[in-house]
C-alpha cells in the first residue's frame, strides 16, 4: 500500500482545478449514461469542489470564485453535495407514453406501436420548490464551470 501525502505531490493526480474539471466531466458522462443515486452523487460533489482547487490555485479573485458559487444553479448543486435540508430527491415511474431520455431503467424502452413502455425511473431534484432534471442541472453546472475557466484564462484540459 502507498502513503499518499498531498505535501509530496498531487493526491491521487487530481492536483489542478483543470483535473477537476476533466473529473467533473467523466463524472457527467456516467450520469448521462445512468443516473442513480452514485452517478448523481458523484458528479454534484465533484463539481462544487472544482471550486476548492480554485482557491488553493489563489491565481482567481476569491470574490469571481464567491459570485460563480452565487449562481443559483451552483446553489443547488451545492445542497445536492451536502444533502442540504432545502433538497428532496424523487424518483418515480415515469407515465405510460412519456418518452424518457437518460433515465435509469430496469426495463428500458421498447416500442410496440406507437406506445412507449419500460422508459424507466424519472429523478426529480426539487430545491425550494423548484424541480431540477439532474441531467440538465448537471449539464448548466458544467457550462457555468467551462465559461468560469475560459474567462479566466485558466486551461480546461
Amino acid at each position: 500500500m502507498v502513503a499518499l501525502d498531498p505535501r509530496n505531490g498531487p493526491a491521487l493526480l487530481l492536483g489542478s482545478s483543470t483535473d477537476m474539471l476533466s473529473k467533473a466531466r467523466r463524472e457527467f458522462a456516467r450520469l448521462r449514461e445512468d443516473v442513480n443515486i452514485d452517478t448523481v452523487f458523484n458528479f454534484f460533489v465533484t463539481a462544487y469542489h472544482v471550486q476548492d482547487y480554485l482557491r488553493a490555485e489563489a491565481r482567481i479573485p476569491i470574490k469571481d470564485i464567491e459570485a460563480l458559487l452565487a449562481n443559483p444553479d451552483l446553489i443547488v448543486c451545492r445542497s445536492i453535495c451536502n444533502q442540504g435540508k432545502h433538497l428532496r430527491v424523487d424518483r418515480k415511474a415515469s407515465p405510460v407514453g412519456e418518452k424518457v431520455s437518460g433515465r435509469s431503467g430496469v426495463l428500458g424502452v421498447g416500442m410496440i406501436g406507437k406506445m412507449i413502455l419500460g422508459t424507466g425511473i424519472v429523478w426529480d431534484l426539487m430545491y425550494d420548490g423548484v424541480s431540477h432534471d439532474p441531467i440538465v442541472l448537471g449539464q448548466r453546472v458544467l457550462t457555468k464551470l467551462e465559461s468560469f475557466f475560459m474567462s479566466h484564462g485558466i486551461p480546461t484540459a
